[in-house]
């Protein structure tokens, strides 16, 4: 009886495992297919999250894309860093096709040495690093392509950029799933594209077009446009706005419509303009050249302060002047050389700049009560303070403005990004066209009636990025000219261009790009390992700074000694000589005890190394063990229990 109750309960325990593989099977099955876009991300930055900007330009996407990574996994074995990161940018492009509703085909390639797959990539452009003796070349790359052939690539995913993946590759989406280059309509008072020089003055007869125009040239549609001939052409993304003086009241008007139907602008004012005074006006040649937009600003929630300039004593440039005689070099507080402390990291547009000048910059601040959002992009340091632009209009001492400054402790802002919902600056329609140096109208009175469609509410929240400066555009601020076999060269030395770059990219790209961050990256530090070693050194520095100090002097009366001032060594007494010996040995110990204290250094690391092997090799088996254990004897306790009632 007690046989067949037990070849009822192999069969049974047979079945009842049989059964449990199956029903895992089934779950398997029935979660890869109902639950294949169900995704949880646990990591702190969302780094596996896209941004409602991303998603809202995958939606949109009206025809397929393929993406192809070109990614050499054996070579990357060698490195761990980058293998890490290419983990990450798989999972951020999966995360792109399951967003895409189909639109999106990723695949990745292995351009082994020597293959087609490797020429591919080469032909894509495609940056391949050598890595070992043999030139074997590591490729790590992305193609996008659309379904006439026009691509976009990023060339290497460099780990600098890895806070930027998500932007570099929502970038690379938009543009092959855009037709064309963005269009900027350009508008100054400055001669940006060049004009009659002045010979008598060092000038050629003719002068180039600025850097930064034909830096830009290269990358958009550069349009110039008059305002005052009627509305911004349909097609034109962005206006810049370059040192905006006494516009009249129907370019403001425009600009305004612009701005409040969803065009993008980058609008630089000066309280200065240090390049327009360099020809005054003929009839007023003591008015200060400055440029503003007072009634456009008040209407997007922010002014810029009048008559004043930023002076920064810790970014200013350092200048030659005369005094008393002679040449010394001291910092020009209104010339400003910003580096990445003064930079928002946050922003994409300014989170990798090197370095920026400026010249006679204004303070931005925001208006009180406004809703629309003040971001600052550029500011001074804290040892700053205001300066009247009186001081420097007719070319200020460096050394009286030295003695005239004191910081305020405060930043202050220099260039500001505005986003948010607002109303016309001009809700009656354009003004009439007298204007005053300001930019604002002398008078207020409306030319007309409105205009037919007039618009009196954003259509959509406005993005407009304002800086302080126009100088900082001028060639001598960030460029040098040189010639080389018969040809112009410039070499940038500041990051100007490539901020106004950076701001039109992104003003180009819509809401979608302009919404995003910058986010953190796949590799995590041991906070733990960092906080041991900081408390170990600062423990244990002092103890090495004296023995090193003691190691000095040691050493030093050891070679007074053996010199002995000239003294045949031969001749040393025994008691000199014992006294050799003595320093001698006091060096060996001295020595040691330096070297225990380094070791010390990283005993703790070492330490806490060892602990975490144990958990790993050791606790979490045993837990795992006792846990089996336990379950085992809780089985056979109910298994007793159910013999005992049969």
């Amino acid at each position: 009886m007690s046989n067949k109750r037990g070849n009822n309960r192999t069969l049974f325990t047979g079945v009842a495992l049989a059964l449990g593989v199956l029903l895992l099977i089934s779950v398997n099955l029935l979660g890869n297919s109902a639950f294949r876009n169900l995704r949880v991300d646990l990591t702190e930055d969302k780094l596996f999250t896209l941004s409602d900007g991303t998603e809202g330009l995958l939606h949109t996407l009206e025809e397929p894309l393929l993406l192809r990574l070109y990614f050499n996994q054996n070579l990357a074995n060698e490195f761990p860093a980058i293998r890490d990161y290419a983990r990450r940018v798989r999972d951020v492009l999966a995360e792109y096709v399951a967003a895409s509703n189909g639109m999106i085909t990723f695949e990745v390639m292995n351009p082994e040495p020597f293959s087609d797959t490797e020429d591919d990539a080469a032909g894509f452009g495609l940056q391949g690093v050598p890595v070992d003796a043999a030139g074997d070349r590591l490729y790590f790359g992305l193609v996008g392509t659309n379904t006439v052939d026009e691509q976009s690539v990023i060339e290497f995913f460099r780990q600098e950029r890895e806070p930027f993946l998500e932007y570099d590759l929502t970038r690379l989406i938009y543009e092959i799933s855009t037709a064309r280059k963005p269009v900027v309509g350009v508008i100054s008072s400055l001669p940006v594209y060049g004009g009659p020089g002045n010979p008598r003055a060092g000038e050629p007869a003719f002068k180039p077009p600025w850097a930064v125009i034909t830096q830009l040239e290269q990358i958009f549609e550069m349009r110039q446009i008059n305002l005052d001939a009627g509305p911004v052409d349909d097609d034109v993304n962005i206006l810049l706005l370059i040192h905006p003086s006494n516009l009249s009241g129907v370019s403001r008007y425009e600009i305004d419509q612009f701005v409040l139907n969803g065009g993008r602008a980058l609008i630089f004012v000066d309280p200065l303009s240090e390049e327009s005074a360099k020809t005054p006006d003929p009839e007023n040649p003591l008015a200060p050249k400055s440029s503003a937009l007072p009634d456009l600003f008040k209407a997007w929630g922010m002014e810029i302060v009048p008559g004043m300039l930023v002076a920064d004593a810790r970014a200013a440039q350092r200048v030659q002047t005369s005094e008393q005689g002679r040449t010394v070099v001291v910092p020009y507080l209104p010339w400003l050389s910003l580096e990445a402390p003064n930079f928002n990291p946050e922003e994409v547009a300014t989170s990798q700049l090197g370095r920026l000048n400026m010249r006679s910059a204004g303070r931005l601040e925001p208006v009180e009560e406004s809703e629309v959002e003040f971001i600052p992009l550029i500011q001074s340091s804290p040892e700053s303070m205001m300066l009247e632009r009186f001081y420097v209009q007719f070319g200020g001492n460096p050394t009286a403005l030295l003695d005239r400054f004191e910081a305020q402790g405060i930043p202050y802002t220099l260039a500001v990004r505005l986003n948010g919902n607002v109303s016309s600056a001009f809700p009656n329609g354009p003004l009439k066209a007298e204007t005053s140096a300001g930019g604002s109208d002398a008078g207020s009175e409306p030319l007309g009636e409105v205009p037919e469609g007039h618009i009196s509410q954003s259509v959509e929240p406005i993005n407009v990025v304002v800086v302080s400066d126009s100088d900082m555009l001028v060639d001598s601020t960030w460029v040098q000219t040189q010639r080389f076999l018969g040809r112009t060269l410039t070499l940038p030395v500041a990051d100007n261009g490539a901020f106004v770059a950076n701001v039109l990219e992104l003003l180009g790209g819509g809401a979608d790009l302009i919404g995003l961050r910058t986010r953190g990256t796949g590799q995590r530090p041991f906070k733990v390992v960092d906080d041991l070693q900081r408390e170990a050194e600062a423990l244990f520095r002092e103890t090495e700074n004296g023995l090193q100090q003691r190691l000095e002097e040691t050493e030093k009366k050891l070679s007074e000694m053996r010199s002995g001032g000239g003294v045949n060594l031969e001749m040393l007494s025994e008691e000199e000589e014992a006294t050799i010996a003595a320093f001698q040995k006091d060096l060996i110990s001295i020595r040691k005890q330096l070297r225990d204290v380094r070791h010390e250094l990283r005993k703790d690391i070492e330490g806490l190394g060892t602990i975490l092997k144990a958990i790993n090799i050791g606790v979490i088996p045993i837990m795992v063990g006792i846990i089996a254990v336990f379950v085992s004897l809780l089985r056979r306790r109910y298994r007793r229990r159910a013999l005992a009632m049969q």
